[in-house]
């Protein structure tokens, strides 16, 4: 399964928030980007099988109806 990071796969209003967020966070210099959008229901049980990832099961998870997207942290250097 592979990670969905297409701030395009988000929900319209979602999507515009992200992308506002993103350019706030570049312009304070915070080294921040998407990690993962859009979670298909089958990436959402297999998260849910793996112990400490989410609680959320299959379309319990805002991920699977594009309003959710999560972000890391990143060394700008790495």
């Amino acid at each position: 399964m592979t990670i969905d990071r297409e701030i395009d796969h988000l929900h319209p209003a979602m999507a515009g928030r992200v992308r506002g967020l993103i350019d706030r966070l570049k312009a304070e210099g915070v080294p921040m980007a998407v990690f993962e959008t859009y979670r298909d229901p089958d990436r959402q049980a297999q998260l849910k099988l793996e112990v400490g990832s989410t609680k959320a099961r299959a379309f319990q998870s805002a991920h699977q109806f594009g309003l959710a997207a999560d972000f890391a942290m990143f060394h700008p250097h790495s």
